[in-house]
């Protein structure tokens, strides 16, 4: 295969799998806390390749850590970071860290995520409302108290670096390093932060995307009719 066709198949996966990142980046747009994601590329050689060419080759996907816009619900459990931070939930595979405070109580009155698990306070215990506890009012530093009295603080941690954390299910990350604690993080109460995708700037990398996708394999099926002209020439003649 000549280096033109090789390098036009790098090409096409390097852009088939930009475009399943702008696809996902679409369908969270909606999800509260997301950050959109890109595919990170270097020039390389493939080992493959003449060693005058140089190709795209991903590196690793790279993540967008800036806050979205904060929108107001008005209530009282929708709890948003403003600063750099994450709320901490327990799962059956331990610890893990959400920007989506879209919370409520459970049966037993413990804060629990969307997807049913813990929301963990500052001690590292997930929180319970005691019964009947009225009226709930988070302050910035993220304190909740009731008409009973103060009840627990929430747990908003930071990571050193933030592209360092590793994307999983339902929203959350996990990370290697160890957190600390979020020292200028605010938490605004009855908000939620949405996500940052932008639906132009995403709509438009995909219209890029596929205008390239199909460049690359104009050049493959011209490559493959040369070579099948080359390969019938040759056979005509022996």
């Amino acid at each position: 295969m000549s280096g033109a066709a090789l390098s036009s198949l790098q090409v096409q996966m390097t852009l088939s799998r930009k475009m399943n990142i702008i696809a996902d980046n679409l369908a969270n747009m909606s999800t509260p806390g997301f950050k959109a994601e890109m595919l990170a590329i270097f020039p390389d050689s493939d080992g493959l390749a003449p060693s005058d060419k140089r190709y795209a080759v991903p590196l690793g996907i790279a993540r967008d850590t800036r806050e979205g816009n904060l929108s107001q619900t008005g209530n009282a459990l929708d709890l948003a970071i403003q600063g750099r931070g994450f709320f901490v939930v327990q799962t059956p595979e331990g610890e893990r860290y959400t920007r989506n405070g879209r919370f409520s109580l459970d049966a037993q009155g413990q804060l629990v995520n969307s997807n049913g698990l813990a929301v963990l306070g500052d001690s590292g215990a997930p929180i319970t409302f005691p019964t009947e506890a009225g009226k709930l009012s988070v302050s910035p530093d993220g304190t909740i108290s009731a008409a009973t009295g103060e009840i627990a603080t929430i747990g908003i941690v930071a990571f050193e670096n933030e592209r360092q954390l590793v994307r999983v299910s339902n929203g959350l990350f996990k990370a290697d390093a160890p957190p600390k604690p979020a020292e200028k993080a605010l938490v605004v109460q009855g908000s939620i932060e949405e996500s940052n995708v932008q639906a132009v700037i995403q709509i438009t990398e995909m219209m890029k995307v596929t205008r390239g996708y199909q460049s690359a394999q104009k050049i493959v099926q011209s490559e493959h009719e040369r070579l099948r002209r080359a390969i019938q020439s040759l056979t005509s003649t022996s």
